[in-house]
C-alpha cells in the first residue's frame, strides 16, 4: 500500500511537471513576432494603403495607427503617389494578400530622391548590404532594392553615388531607403532644381542594363528592364537627371546618364549566337563571350580583388570578377538568376581559366 502511495506521488508530480512544461512550450510558441515591409504608396484612403513591392500590390489596414512622417511635411497620406511606405506587422502575407496583416507601425518618406557621395568599406552580399564613408563615418545601407552599377568590379575604396530616400539620422540609416548605387565614373550628381524638360526627337542606346520607369523618380514602378544596346526614341531632357524615352510604343522615363548617342560597337550575343559566328580555331573559340546562368552565393571583396561564388545546374565555381562589369537591377545581389559573360574554356570544371566580363540581371526585353 505504501508503494502504491509512493508511486501515486511520483506520477503525480511527474504530470505536473509535464503539465507545466507544456504550458511553458504554448507559451513559447504564442509570441508574436514582427515584420517589416517597405514599398512604394500607390494609394491610400485614410484606413487602408496600397504599396507596390516588386511585382506585387499589398493593401493593409492601418486604422488607429499614428503614422509618422519623416519631414514633417503637411500632407494627407496618399497626397503623393510614390512616397515610400515602411510598415510594420503582425501575421502573415499570404501570395498578394495581406488581409491577415495586423499593422502596428506605419511610417512614409517622401518621394523625393537625395544624394550621398562615400567610398566603399565593406558589403555583406548575402545580406545585400553594403557600407560606405562619406567622409565623416561609416553608414550601413540595406540595397536589396536598388539599382547598383559597376563598372570594373566592386572594390574596396570605390567612390559610389548612392540616391536615396527618407532620412539618415546620424548613423542611423534604417529610415534610408536606397534607390540606386553607382560607381563616380558611371553617374554625375545632377542637383534636383525645378524640374525644366527639353524637348527631342532622337535616337539613342542604353549604355548598360537598365529599368524603364512610369516616372522620373525611383519610387515610381519599374515597367520593363532593358539589356545593354536597347535602342530607344528620346523625346525630352529633364535638368533633373532623368528622360523620357519611348519603347515598344510606350512612353517611359530613364537615368539620362544610361543612354548615350552613339549606337555600341558591339553588344553581347547569346552563347548560341556566339557559337555559330565565332571561327572554327580553338582561339578564336576561346575569345568568343559565353554565356552561363545560375546564381550568385555570395561575393568577396577586398583592395585588389573581388571574387564571386556561381551556383550553375547545382555546380558551384568560383571566379574573379575584378574587372567585370556588375548590374543588379532592383534585385538581392544572392538568390536570384544572373547571367555570367565570359570567355576561355570551362572544359576543367572549376572557372580558373575563363575570363569574366560581366555579371548582370536577366532581363527579359531583346537587344534590337
Amino acid at each position: 500500500m505504501k508503494h502504491k502511495r509512493a508511486w501515486a506521488v511520483v506520477l503525480a508530480a511527474v504530470m505536473a511537471l509535464s503539465l507545466g512544461a507544456c504550458g511553458e512550450k504554448k507559451e513559447t510558441d504564442s509570441r508574436t513576432y514582427s515584420h517589416e515591409i517597405t514599398g512604394s504608396v500607390i494609394d491610400a484612403d485614410g484606413t487602408t494603403i496600397v504599396i507596390q513591392k516588386g511585382d506585387e500590390s499589398l493593401t493593409f489596414n492601418y486604422e488607429g495607427i499614428d503614422v509618422q512622417n519623416f519631414d514633417n511635411r503637411d500632407m494627407e497620406l496618399g497626397e503623393d503617389a510614390g512616397d515610400v511606405a515602411i510598415i510594420t506587422y503582425t501575421g502573415k502575407i499570404n501570395g498578394d494578400s495581406a488581409s491577415d496583416c495586423k499593422v502596428t507601425n506605419m511610417a512614409i518618406q517622401p518621394a523625393e530622391e537625395k544624394t550621398l557621395k562615400g567610398q566603399l568599406v565593406d558589403i555583406v552580399s548575402t545580406r545585400s548590404q553594403i557600407t560606405v564613408n562619406d567622409g565623416n563615418q561609416d553608414l550601413r545601407f540595406d540595397v536589396s532594392e536598388a539599382e547598383r552599377h559597376y563598372s570594373e568590379g566592386i572594390k574596396i575604396g570605390n567612390s559610389l553615388i548612392i540616391t536615396y530616400m527618407g532620412e539618415i539620422n546620424g548613423s542611423d540609416t534604417r529610415n534610408a531607403y536606397v534607390c540606386s548605387v553607382y560607381e563616380e565614373a558611371l553617374k554625375k550628381d545632377t542637383a534636383k532644381t525645378d524640374v525644366d524638360v527639353e524637348q527631342v526627337n532622337e535616337k539613342v542606346w542604353t549604355k548598360l542594363p537598365a529599368n524603364l520607369r512610369e516616372g522620373s523618380s525611383h519610387a515610381t514602378e519599374v515597367a520593363v528592364s532593358v539589356k545593354e544596346g536597347t535602342a530607344l526614341k528620346r523625346t525630352g531632357i529633364g535638368n533633373d537627371g532623368w528622360s523620357r524615352v519611348e519603347y515598344d510604343g510606350k512612353s517611359y522615363c530613364i537615368l539620362s546618364s544610361c543612354l548615350s548617342g552613339k549606337k555600341p560597337d558591339k553588344i553581347e550575343e547569346p552563347a548560341d549566337e556566339a557559337a555559330d559566328t565565332a571561327d572554327t580555331n580553338e582561339e578564336a573559340a576561346d575569345n568568343a563571350n559565353k554565356v552561363m546562368v545560375g546564381r550568385i552565393n555570395y561575393i568577396t571583396i577586398s583592395e585588389d580583388s573581388t571574387t564571386v561564388q556561381f551556383n550553375s545546374e547545382g555546380r558551384y565555381y568560383n571566379f574573379d570578377i575584378t574587372g567585370a562589369k556588375l548590374h543588379f537591377l532592383g534585385e538581392n545581389t544572392t538568390g536570384n538568376e544572373m547571367e555570367l559573360i565570359y570567355t576561355g574554356d570551362m572544359s576543367g570544371g572549376t572557372g580558373s581559366d575563363i575570363k569574366v566580363k560581366e555579371l548582370r540581371t536577366i532581363v527579359e526585353s531583346l537587344v534590337e
